[in-house]
């Protein structure tokens, strides 16, 4: 049984590359602050690709937050809530998604996936060897591709319609199986606002947070302890800087316009970069987002990197809030406010995703780049991942297979983590996870999965 709960939200927000005209207005005026105009048309279902920023949020238990939630943000574009019937379409190869699932059905799974029984299946969710998996798709590629060409994932968990399953996913909720939520009016209020990146720029503005920076797409969770001594152990490449949301915008986009050889983003980089630096200059300088809590272990390092340097390194924030401080504090206040269905005092509204409310005290926010991966680990509390916008995959695993997992021990500065699945080379070296069974789904702007306590997820930041 779980011990406590987390909640995760991740998100994005975005414009599409079918801008028109972008233009600045007065910064003197106060509606006018932080934002960058755009103006935009629909695409055709042909149309070039889309671009994005990420953001990730966790709402943790109690206490103090003692391990490390690796939710990583994506590039994709404007959401698109499908009926339930246009979901079931998707399976069956809809020309709209890019990510269809390899198997659906009784002759294989033993059930429809957007479809499921409320009596839980025998052996639900479906698996398969890890190698299977990852082979067929590596997690290292997020190159952009078309619905056309699209990707077959080897998904095993049900996915329920908010209005027509709910009942449904209460079931499974209660039975400890993880699934997806798709189509929660809240969430998807949510993710129309944070569409507009004017949004988020205007309210975060300014402020120096926490992120993770890393010379590979790869990012380690590990835990500085004087007392640890394992023989050994390599300090991972990845570290912490303190940088404003204005900057790491500006680094993801133009690392975005350089993998999608844009110039239209490259524009707008550009544009931002000048509006950041005339909001900066009026407000004074920067202040310095809240501290983690006391057991997470935080060594800030340096930031001398030239911005030719910046452009070859990965980099997400990582944005905290807490109850106690959404009534008075910026931050604090401005996600209590957003992110609702995650707020323990608006019982109407949270009542599906807090379990139980009362252990729930603040918003975890993460900010992500393009082809980021959290390295499998697992959690000791019941998750729950709402995605605002964008795309992200997910594999996972239940905590059966811990055997084959070649996790860290106990004691390990990455303890609960498990190697790089993504180098091959590696699974030698490891023999026992080619014996792993695995699950996987990519999960679409709007989507809350449930995963139980224990459960292993590693996870992809892909891009449309």
């Amino acid at each position: 049984p779980a011990m406590s709960d987390n909640i995760h939200i991740i998100g994005s927000a975005l414009r599409r590359r079918t801008v028109t005209k972008a233009w600045t207005v007065d910064p003197m005026q106060p509606e006018h602050r932080g934002k960058i105009h755009v103006r935009r048309k629909r695409a055709a279902p042909s149309s070039p690709v889309w671009w994005a920023f990420a953001f990730a949020a966790i709402v943790f238990p109690l206490g103090l937050l003692s391990h490390y939630l690796g939710w990583r943000g994506n590039i994709v574009g404007t959401l698109i809530h499908h009926s339930r019937g246009a979901r079931k379409n998707n399976a069956d190869g809809d020309e709209r998604s890019a990510y269809r699932p390899k198997y659906n059905g009784e002759a294989v799974l033993g059930y429809d996936i957007y479809d499921c029984p409320a009596a839980i299946p025998p052996h639900y969710p479906q698996t398969w060897k890890s190698t299977e998996i990852l082979t067929n798709w590596n997690p290292n590629d997020v190159t952009t591709i078309s619905p056309a060409q699209h990707r077959e994932v080897y998904q095993g968990l049900c996915v329920f319609d908010y209005e027509t399953q709910y009942d449904i996913a209460k079931t499974y909720r209660d039975a400890d199986v993880p699934f997806v939520l798709r189509g929660d009016p809240k969430v998807l209020a949510v993710s129309k606002r944070w569409s507009d990146p004017n949004h988020l720029t205007g309210n975060l503005s300014n402020q120096m947070i926490y992120t993770e920076r890393s010379p590979t797409n790869h990012i380690m969770f590990y835990r500085i302890d004087p007392e640890s001594d394992v023989d050994g152990w390599t300090r991972p490449p990845n570290d912490i800087v303190m940088m404003s949301f204005e900057e790491w915008l500006d680094l993801a986009l133009q690392r975005e316009a350089t993998v999608l050889d844009d110039k239209e983003i490259m524009s707008q980089v550009i544009e931002l970069r000048k509006r950041y630096l005339e909001l900066r200059e009026m407000d004074g300088g920067v202040v310095t987002n809240r501290a983690p809590p006391e057991d997470d272990v935080v060594e800030i390092a340096a930031d001398l990197d030239t911005q030719k340097e910046k452009l070859t390194k990965w980099y997400y924030l990582r944005l905290n809030g807490w109850v106690e401080d959404a009534n008075d504090k910026r931050i604090d206040k401005f996600l209590f406010d957003e992110i609702q269905f995650f707020d323990p005092r608006k019982p109407d509204s949270s009542e599906f995703y807090l379990l139980p409310p009362e252990k729930q005290n603040g918003i975890n926010c993460r900010f992500g780049m393009r082809g980021i991966i959290a390295d499998a680990h697992y959690d000791d509390t019941r998750n729950m991942i709402a995605l605002l916008e964008g795309e992200r995959r997910y594999i996972i695993g239940h905590p059966n297979q811990c055997k084959n997992m070649a996790l860290h021990p106990w004691g390990h500065p990455s303890a609960r983590h498990s190697f790089d699945w993504a180098n091959p080379a590696k699974w030698d070296v490891h023999p026992e996870f080619k014996e792993a069974r695995l699950s996987e789904i990519v999960l679409e702007a709007g989507d809350v999965l449930y995963l139980p306590t224990s459960w292993f997820h590693y996870i992809v930041n892909l891009s449309k």
